[in-house]
């Protein structure tokens, strides 16, 4: 079991000691993770932006096949009157 005194001192140079900070970040790979981090930020907003657009399309896509069976309703009816009875 180890003592104490080397975490305290450890603890101390945390708090204390910036370089000591960024060279133990550094050591434990703190930046590329924060790098891989941000790449998957990004990723996941242009995901965001990409099903933003495709619900857009897919709505219109809903309005353009209600006009379409409107419209195949209206012309089922013309025909339907131009058959003999």
């Amino acid at each position: 079991m180890s003592s104490p005194k080397p975490k305290r001192e450890v603890l101390a140079l945390f708090k204390e000691d910036e370089e000591f900070r960024h060279a133990v970040a550094g050591y434990i790979g703190l930046g590329d993770m924060r790098a891989g981090q941000l790449q998957l930020e990004e990723k996941q907003t242009r995901l965001w932006e990409s099903q933003v657009c495709l619900e857009e399309a897919v709505a219109g896509l809903v309005d353009a096949q209600t006009r379409t069976e409107v419209t195949l309703q209206e012309l089922t009816r013309q025909v339907g009157r131009l058959s003999p009875p």
